[in-house]
């Protein structure tokens, strides 16, 4: 049975119009389970018309950089177990606090989208192969992606959520 994890983060999308942000970023370790993100949404909160996206990109390359997020349980690096028995989770997740890089030969795999003017958008994964999935070991093609924002409205504020189980 997998564990369930969760990540969020008040985030701003660009100043400037149909910019991308890179987010956050997921890596696997060595000898650690399989990770999938199985729900992505984005709730804005702001008073531009026009519409927003989330985007899960991956790449032949390894992407780099960011903070490793502070988790509620005090784990850093990981998400909130959604309960709390669960083992502490092993997927290291990364945070704009400091810029992420793409990796090399960018794909994007998922576009979630959300209305700048307020409400949530979302995506969630209706079986296990449907989810984004990521080996473990780290490897770049397999092993790490990027969630970003992007946006037509200039400085959108957007609550991003995510969730994803290990097995």
């Amino acid at each position: 049975m997998p564990f369930y994890y969760a990540f969020t983060r008040p985030h701003t999308t660009s100043g400037t119009t149909l910019t991308v942000i890179n987010v956050f970023r997921a890596t696997t370790v060595a000898s650690q389970p399989t990770f999938r993100l199985v729900g992505l949404y984005g709730l804005a909160k702001g008073s531009a018309a026009g519409g927003g996206a989330l985007r899960v990109e991956r790449s032949t390359g390894a992407a780099s950089g960011g903070t490793a997020i502070a988790a509620p349980n005090g784990e850093a690096g990981v998400g909130m177990r959604r309960n709390p028995d669960a083992p502490t989770g092993m997927t290291t997740l990364f945070t704009e606090a400091s810029t992420i890089t793409s990796g090399t030969t960018p794909v994007t795999q998922l576009s979630v989208g959300f209305a700048q003017t307020g409400g949530q958008g979302g995506w969630v994964a209706l079986e296990p192969d449907h989810a984004v999935t990521l080996k473990s070991g780290g490897a770049a093609a397999s092993g790490h992606a990027v969630i970003q924002s992007l946006a037509v409205g200039v400085s959108i504020p957007v609550e991003i959520t995510g969730e994803y189980n290990e097995f």
